[in-house]
């Protein structure tokens, strides 16, 4: 289930790569350019969020329902959240 409070932005990033998506059959090199920007910003929010709050990152462990994947972003992700996040980013 998604939380109400983020189901406006998941409806719009679907809204925006269902976009990508069909802008892809007619204009390939765009939406190749497109994925491209995407990507780039999201390594750059993601590098600065990082470095600047990596207790941010930490908020995720409430949204899942695994508690393994809770337990490790609670336990040792947290103790190494840029060094992660930066890595991750950087590929």
């Amino acid at each position: 289930m998604i939380p109400q409070e983020f189901l406006g932005l998941y409806l719009g990033a679907n809204a925006f790569a269902l976009g990508v998506l069909a802008l892809a059959f007619w204009r390939r090199d765009v939406a190749r350019w497109i994925a491209v920007a995407v990507f780039a910003w999201a390594a750059f929010i993601n590098t600065w969020t990082a470095l600047a709050q990596p207790e941010v990152y930490l908020d995720y462990a409430t949204l899942t329902s695994s508690p393994w994947y809770r337990d490790f972003i609670l336990g040792w992700f947290s103790r190494h959240v840029p060094a992660v996040v930066v890595t991750i980013a950087a590929g």
